[in-house]
């Protein structure tokens, strides 16, 4: 997948994957969603590549015939546009306890579904769309529910569950986010 192509759907038609193939990638987003959710993450990050991009490029709306604008391109203004060395950060910013924007930290529920994979010419690496919703509930009255299509590139490893991510491209479908800050992991 090119970076033009991080914004348009996988195309079809695909070519049939076994079952245990669509099964070890559903299981490999369900751990990673619970990795999420149980607040591991330094885990969550050892399912990344070190040369990881971890993309979420700033929607808009625009008429019909301007659906090609409607988010901005790589290079341009993003949520998230991080390499393996950000996202630690992020994460020992989270564990350190001096991160105001999560202390106290949120609680949230990943769900993940709609998984598509398309083996690609190198056995090794396949592409994966999946649907998520996020729910994120901090203190007593703050709640976001983010929703949307996670694009992504996976590496098979012979280790840990199974596969790394080496490309992540988040698609909100909400153009206006009215979260309070914009701090969790996708």
């Amino acid at each position: 997948m090119t970076s033009s192509d991080l914004t348009k759907p996988i195309e079809w038609p695909l070519k049939p994957i076994d079952h245990e193939l669509q099964h070890a990638v559903e299981q490999f987003y369900y751990r990673e969603a619970q990795l999420l959710d149980y607040q591991k993450y330094e885990d969550w990050l050892a399912l990344m590549t070190e040369d990881v991009r971890y993309w979420m490029p700033i929607r808009t709306s625009h008429i019909s015939r301007d659906k090609a604008l409607e988010y901005i391109p790589p290079g341009g203004n993003a949520h998230f546009d991080e390499d393996y060395e950000s996202l630690r950060a992020r994460i020992r910013g989270r564990l350190s306890g001096l991160n105001w924007t999560e202390d106290p930290p949120s609680r949230s529920r990943h769900i993940v579904n709609n998984v598509i994979v398309r083996q690609t010419e190198d056995s090794a690496v396949l592409e994966v769309s999946s649907a998520f919703l996020c729910y994120r509930n901090r203190l007593e009255r703050m709640t976001d529910i983010y929703v949307g299509e996670r694009r992504d590139i996976l590496h098979r490893v012979t280790n840990g569950l199974g596969f790394k991510i080496s490309q992540r491209t988040i698609l909100l479908d909400q153009s206006t986010i009215t979260a309070n800050n914009l701090s969790q992991f996708f």
